[in-house]
């Protein structure tokens, strides 16, 4: 017996600003937050056209924050299926450290995780 699924997605390709670790005032924030969006924006339209070129639905945001912090919350609530994101693979004592966005991601999330380097 032949089966035949159609598949309707929306894909959301997210940026994610983080926030310095330090400034002086809320002005230096903001100037961050607008450089982080000036270098983001080309590349999320340039993954948006691609995604398009595909047939696929897709939308951009840019989030402000935390990025595993910020990405676990937006998947929750958006009540998405599934999280695809990339890592640097920094790995080793660093990643002991500082701890890894990926690894973070992976733990908090409800919704599942799958990881490309």
């Amino acid at each position: 017996m032949e089966q035949n699924f159609a598949i309707a997605a929306q894909w959301v390709f997210l940026a994610l600003v983080k926030p310095p670790e330090f400034s002086s005032s809320i002005d230096e924030v903001d100037e961050f937050y607008a450089d982080g969006e000036k270098h983001c924006r080309p590349l999320l339209e340039k993954a948006a056209a691609y995604g398009e070129e595909q047939g696929l639905t897709v939308q951009t945001e840019m989030l402000h924050g935390h990025p595993a912090e910020s990405l676990v919350r937006y998947a929750a609530d958006r009540k998405a299926d599934l999280i695809v994101m990339g890592t640097h693979g920094m790995g080793g004592f660093k990643n002991l450290v500082i701890g890894s966005v990926a690894q973070k991601v992976v733990t908090y999330s409800k919704v599942p995780v799958t990881i490309m380097k």
